[in-house]
């Protein structure tokens, strides 16, 4: 985890509404430097400020929203879940299935089979 990240709710989360809800989006604003498994500080788009854990007693609160860089467009390539016909941000490709891509916010809300695999685009020129 890293400073100005994008994150959501995570496998570990028991935190309530905090963050706004389900599928609200934070940014990483401090990282606790004094462990490599440590916790972090996310300032949520709600307004609310809060400590998470992300490795702190094996415990993942969150999950990485998007941290390609800003403005990234998959043109072309269309989430096969919600229909979205350009894919901004991160590609989520299964590798499960022929041809199968998601955006972000289905591949985060578990929109598509758990138990495949997928490669990460952060851009259209990414190795995934």
């Amino acid at each position: 985890m890293e400073v100005g990240l994008r994150v959501v709710r995570g496998p570990d989360w028991n935190y309530g509404d905090q963050d706004g809800g389900e599928g609200h989006v934070g940014t990483v604003v401090k990282v606790d430097g004094a462990s490599s498994a440590g916790c972090v500080d996310v300032l949520w788009d709600s307004g609310t400020k809060k400590t998470y854990r992300v490795g702190h007693e094996s415990a993942f609160d969150l999950l990485v929203y998007d941290n390609s860089q800003c403005g990234v467009r998959h043109r072309g390539i269309n989430c096969d879940v919600c229909q979205t016909e350009v894919i901004v941000g991160l590609r989520w490709k299964c590798n499960d299935c022929i041809n199968f891509d998601l955006c972000t916010q289905c591949y985060m809300t578990d929109k598509h089979d758990v138990t495949h695999t997928y490669q990460r685009f952060y851009s259209p020129r990414s190795d995934g």
